[in-house]
């Protein structure tokens, strides 16, 4: 009786040990794969399976790296491991909506798009896979409707999106749509006032840019992340557009004394306005605030960057 009552306690704690490993080592793999060590990652997840952890989130993520390394046949295989694994894991409906859509099959990646939806509506990525697998299929207003369900859950991966669009495929008509969506559901989002504005810059609409910027300094704080990019980029394309009197009344508004861009802005705006005092004060207090080396002449500073903040 005493040894059947030590084996029933014996193996829950057994149990809770594999399960502690079993997460130690996914977590590690997830690291690898974020840090982009992909080879690193495969190791992991492959020793995992040879374990025998037959587990959903163990073949999801040994299809994102085979996603990774071009390998579409085998991430395939690994996605419909998971799910005959876990039917309702729904992340690996969404990745296979997305194989597909790579592969021009866009009527099975609107299905597991949907599917995907069905089993989790908090993930954004599943209704950006579901409105390309839409318009690619000629249902472009259809799939307006799910890119702006994606960017009321999680606006930030949008935004996120269309910056890739950008970057990745110089498709600035593209990114802008994707930053106007987001601006409909979240007109105050740091991130995204950051990407619009400086898109819109780019595509030589000014005047919006700075709207959009306006819009993200003013509604944001000094600690939060972007701010200052949002800062930058505001308070540079008003000096662009010369209006250094606004400068001047507002640089300050929104950021502590210890804040060195807005005696950089200051000074550039003296500088412009040829009022060497304060020009002088606020160039020095920008270089008291930096780990730069004060230049031997201020004005030959100013010159330079006055030049070439544009």
């Amino acid at each position: 009786m005493r040894i059947a009552l030590l084996l029933i306690l014996i193996l829950p704690l057994e149990a809770v040990s594999q399960q502690i490993n079993w997460n130690d080592s996914l977590n590690t793999a997830i690291t690898q794969y974020d840090e982009g060590q992909l080879k690193n990652s495969y190791n992991i997840l492959l020793g995992m399976v040879r374990n025998k952890v037959e587990k959903a989130e163990v073949f999801y993520y040994m299809s994102l790296i085979m996603i990774d390394s071009n390998s579409p046949e085998n991430a395939d295989l690994f996605l419909k491991h998971s799910i005959k694994l876990d039917p309702e894991f729904s992340k690996s409906y969404s990745e296979l909506a997305y194989l597909k859509i790579t592969q021009g099959v866009y009527d099975s990646a609107e299905y597991f798009a949907k599917k995907a939806i069905s089993l989790n509506q908090k993930e954004a990525k599943p209704y950006i896979n579901l409105a390309t697998a839409l318009i690619y299929q000629g249902k472009d207003d259809e799939g307006a409707i799910q890119i702006k369900n994606a960017a009321k859950i999680d606006p930030n991966y949008v935004s996120g999106l269309g910056s890739s669009m950008l970057v990745n495929q110089n498709n600035l008509s593209g990114a802008i749509y994707y930053f106007k969506v987001v601006e409909e559901v979240d007109p105050t989002n740091l991130f995204n006032c950051m990407n619009f504005g400086n898109a819109l810059r780019a595509d030589g609409k000014v005047q919006e840019a700075l709207r959009i910027l306006k819009i993200g300094y003013t509604n944001n704080e000094q600690n939060q992340e972007y701010f200052g990019v949002v800062y930058s980029s505001y308070f540079r394309t008003l000096f662009d557009l010369g209006d250094y009197e606004a400068i001047l009344k507002n640089v300050s508004s929104k950021v502590d004394r210890n804040y060195k861009h807005q005696y950089f802005f200051k000074a550039l705006c003296y500088y412009q306005l040829q009022n060497n005092s304060d020009f002088q004060i606020n160039a020095k207090k920008y270089f008291d605030l930096t780990d730069e080396p004060e230049p031997k002449s201020l004005e030959e500073w100013a010159k330079n960057k006055a030049g070439n903040i544009r």
